[in-house]
């Protein structure tokens, strides 16, 4: 993992920023307005660019065209996992350690929580492995649904929408059975739509539990990718794709919305220094033989400290989703609440200023390497300053309209 050094002029920005904004707010959007007509002479605009005040300047006018037109905030924690691939389905589940999370949640003002399902499927779903590693899905343990259906029904009874995610990149690593298989073959994938996620989202239905859950398909594919592969089985990113494409198509024709955990702006964007947006509609699409299904509802993307670099890094405090070219509501899923570059407040601030829907930070099980407590505070006083839009009921309608 590779980490930049934050020069002191950067730290010394940040810290004064706040504190003089207000001066010079009324003259800095008179200032913006003549610039983007041409109407500053060049002698003025020499004198302005030159001046004490150019970093503020700049990135005042960027803010002032961006508004702040989010209809709802995601605030919240990932629960990956109590135990990694074994929680649903086996005898490891434990419903006191989720509802001690989902209390914890709401009575620190949380809306949400992200908790990944199979992980790598190690234990779930079932797999036809007598016949060999043929990545095919023949169904789900016999007290899988009941052990999903028990979690998402403490989540909703705490007012927490879960945002389900289904798959890691994991499946790729071979720590345990490859799973890489299920990824590249069209009949594998419709084997697990089939035997396995139909069966879940019938069962959320039946349990008037679907208004309250989000699909993520899978999280961080892009390490699963070639060209962009750190694991040890590398896929196409076409087959990765339509691996996402056909669970999206399956999840929406039962009324779910559904999105990918993208490791990165990086590769969730066409503009700027992104190279590329994997998870765009057009792209999904094409990958899964023109199903007009195949889509996301919202986009999914992860910040950690190799991505901040001031000039060209995939930070979502340092440029707006217009910037971006985000054509869909953006959450920064996962991010830590310890970071080298900014405090918590900083990046749920900034997150918001530049057009995101919210932060769900990692992780309520992050130990001493990604610990939630700098976390807590920070989210509870962004609902309170901002309770109109960061609310559990404001979530679920916004989640339905998408």
């Amino acid at each position: 993992t590779l980490y930049s050094s934050v020069p002191t002029a950067h730290n010394s920005l940040l810290n004064i920023r706040t504190s003089i904004l207000s001066a010079i707010l009324g003259w800095s959007f008179t200032l913006c307005r003549l610039a983007r007509h041409h109407q500053v002479t060049m002698w003025v605009w020499h004198f302005i660019t030159s001046s004490v005040f150019v970093s503020l300047l700049i990135s005042h006018c960027h803010a002032s065209s961006t508004t702040n037109s989010q209809q709802a905030i995601f605030s919240g924690l990932n629960v990956p996992w109590n135990s990694f691939g074994y929680d649903i389905g086996t005898n490891s589940y434990d419903p006191d350690y989720f509802e001690t999370f989902f209390e914890f949640g709401q009575m620190n003002n949380q809306n949400v929580a992200r908790f990944w399902i199979h992980c790598d499927g190690r234990k779930s779903p079932l797999f036809d492995d007598d016949v060999g590693n043929t990545g095919n899905v023949i169904g789900l343990s016999e007290s899988f649904l009941s052990d999903l259906i028990d979690l998402v029904t403490r989540a909703s009874q705490h007012n927490i929408v879960l945002q389900l995610c289904l798959w890691s990149f994991d499946m790729c690593t071979d720590e345990t059975i490859p799973r890489d298989e299920t990824i590249t073959n069209i009949t594998n994938i419709q084997s697990y739509i089939n035997n396995a996620l139909n069966p879940i989202l019938d069962s959320l239905i039946l349990n008037n539990l679907d208004k309250g859950v989000i699909i993520e398909v899978i999280n961080e594919p892009e390490w699963c990718m070639q060209g962009t592969c750190d694991t040890t089985d590398c896929v196409e990113v076409v087959e990765m794709q339509r691996f996402v494409g056909m669970q999206a198509s399956a999840a929406h024709s039962k009324g779910f919305k559904v999105t990918v955990g993208s490791a990165s702006l990086k590769w969730n964007s066409d503009s700027g220094s992104g190279e590329g947006n994997y998870w765009s509609d057009a792209a999904l699409i094409s990958a899964s033989n023109g199903d007009p299904n195949a889509h996301l509802d919202l986009y999914n993307v992860h910040y950690y400290d190799w991505m901040y670099d001031p000039t060209w890094g995939y930070d979502p405090c340092r440029e707006d989703v217009s910037y971006w070219e985000l054509d869909k509501a953006t959450v920064v899923a996962e991010l830590p609440a310890t970071s080298q570059f900014y405090s918590a407040t900083e990046m749920i601030n900034c997150a918001y200023t530049n057009g995101f829907y919210g932060d769900m930070f990692w992780a309520y099980n992050g130990g001493d390497d990604f610990p939630d407590t700098a976390s807590i505070e920070p989210m509870s006083d962004f609902v309170t300053n901002h309770s109109a839009i960061d609310n559990y009921e404001v979530l679920v309608d916004f989640i339905a309209n998408l």
